[in-house]
């Protein structure tokens, strides 16, 4: 299992699923001090070095599921992005 705060890089057009409260995709922002995805080359070697059975992370705040692809394998990990508990982080 690889936990990680910041969610693995993923395409924009990739859906979160039914579970996402808000409409808008997980952004791909970097600014001062954050970043809302690790990006893709660290995404496959983290991947890689782990091979997990799943990923989970949370820094987005809202529920998200997707799939990725372990490198040179045709093996598919869940990321589950678990939402806030806290109605403070603009998610209900």
């Amino acid at each position: 299992v690889l936990l990680s705060h910041i969610p693995l890089a993923r395409p924009p057009e990739r859906s979160c699923g039914p579970l996402r409260l808000s409409a808008r995709p997980l952004p791909d922002a970097l600014g001062y001090g954050y970043v809302t995805q690790v990006s893709p080359a660290v995404s496959a070697q983290l991947l890689a070095a782990t091979r997990p059975l799943a990923v989970f992370s949370g820094d987005d705040h809202d529920p998200c599921e997707v799939q990725h692809q372990l490198p040179n394998s045709s093996l598919l990990v869940p990321e589950l992005t678990v939402g806030t508990f806290s109605y403070l982080q603009g998610v209900q």
